[in-house]
């Protein structure tokens, strides 16, 4: 979970995307899946 301020959200929703995608090496892509909300249950 990644706390940001509401102004922030897209630019750290862009930011974690690139970077986890280029978290391991591998030979197929890597998906990655981003969700926002103010609980948990809200971000599902």
């Amino acid at each position: 979970m990644i706390e940001t301020k509401e102004s922030e959200v897209e630019l750290v929703k862009t930011i974690l995307v690139e970077e986890m995608m280029k978290a391991a090496d591998l030979s197929v892509p890597l998906s990655v899946g981003v969700s926002v909300g103010a609980t948990w249950y809200e971000a599902k």
